[in-house]
């Protein structure tokens, strides 16, 4: 199974012995209240706004002992959400079964670094583990290109040339953009063969795979967009000679007896923003490199995402 697959499986069966052994957890969280009796103490400004004219209740502050605290949110907003996630007909009997413990706890978003300060000297060794997965799953994790990262923090590893592509992809598909997108368009590159001094004989050898054909709608005139998840910048804007050798490949290969499309290099921006095109020396062809910023927090900026992303798309579409 995938990597996530298997942490996912790592964390519900420690949470199962978890919860099994000791409960739900359990601590003492601060609550406020308007209540009939006194409880704890007096919040005095509270009290006065509230009960001008109702001498029959006060308004407390007091500590509860209750399951209900940051801990258990945080099992239970994990597994609420990796139960969307997981495709493993197991870890979903076993998220399942968490979910059932976790009983009368709300589903709520803890930060992650409230974690930091769980007491657990008294805890089975291996709830450690367990808090530290919890807040792998919690972080929302970001790309970072300088290097200088020094949290310490779980890798779940993915290609991520794939995962760029598949979301840049994404994107391109679901966004209003006036635009058709195909990904891993197919494409034979032989079409013939024959032996020498014979007849061509009709053959199809030999796939080739654009990342991504984007057609604008509006001209019908394709374009293709090769992604690379890499660091560009600097001498020869950081590009490999396999990269550019690749989109002139895909030149080649999807031209027409009319036209030729366009092909872009589209790398995540690093320390700057590239908008080149390059000419082959000795001839009219030439091909594209861009950079687009994937380091903002998405749930938070996506739509400046998809207006930097309209705009490369625009650009090419009235290029075309």
């Amino acid at each position: 199974d995938s990597f996530l697959e298997a942490y996912i499986s790592i964390f519900a069966n420690r949470l199962i012995k978890q919860l099994r052994k000791y409960g739900s957890p359990k601590a003492y969280i601060e609550e406020e209240d308007n209540l009939e009796t006194l409880k704890g103490k007096i919040i005095f400004p509270k009290h006065l706004a509230q009960n001008s004219f109702n001498r029959s209740k006060v308004y407390c502050g007091y500590n509860e002992f209750s399951q209900n605290n940051p801990t258990s949110k945080a099992f239970k907003f994990v597994v609420a959400n990796l139960l969307k996630i997981t495709r493993n007909s197991i870890n979903q009997s076993a998220l399942n079964q968490c979910f059932a413990l976790l009983d009368g706890v709300s589903i709520e978003y803890v930060r992650p670094e409230l974690l930091d300060h769980v007491p657990n000297a008294k805890r089975d060794p291996n709830f450690l583990a367990l808090l530290n997965l919890t807040k792998m799953f919690l972080k929302k994790m970001r790309p970072d290109f300088s290097g200088n990262r020094n949290e310490k923090v779980f890798s779940i590893l993915f290609d991520m040339n794939e995962l760029f592509e598949e979301f840049i992809y994404a994107v391109i598909k679901n966004g209003d953009f006036n635009v058709y997108a195909e990904a891993q368009k197919q494409k034979r590159l032989v079409e013939k063969v024959r032996s020498i001094g014979e007849e061509w004989e009709k053959k199809s050898f030999f796939d080739t795979f654009t990342d991504i054909t984007v057609t604008p709608l509006n001209t019908k005139r394709p374009f293709i967009i090769d992604t690379k998840y890499k660091i560009v910048s600097g001498y020869r804007d950081g590009m490999k000679n396999p990269d550019v050798y690749q989109v002139l490949a895909y030149k080649q290969i999807h031209s027409k007896q009319d036209r030729t499309p366009p092909v872009i290099l589209l790398y995540p921006k690093d320390s700057e923003d590239i908008r080149r095109e390059y000419k082959v020396t000795d001839s009219d062809a030439t091909f594209f490199a861009w950079t687009i910023d994937i380091s903002r927090d998405l749930q938070l900026d996506f739509q400046e995402f998809k207006d930097e992303l309209r705009k490369f798309l625009i650009y090419f579409s009235e290029i075309t």
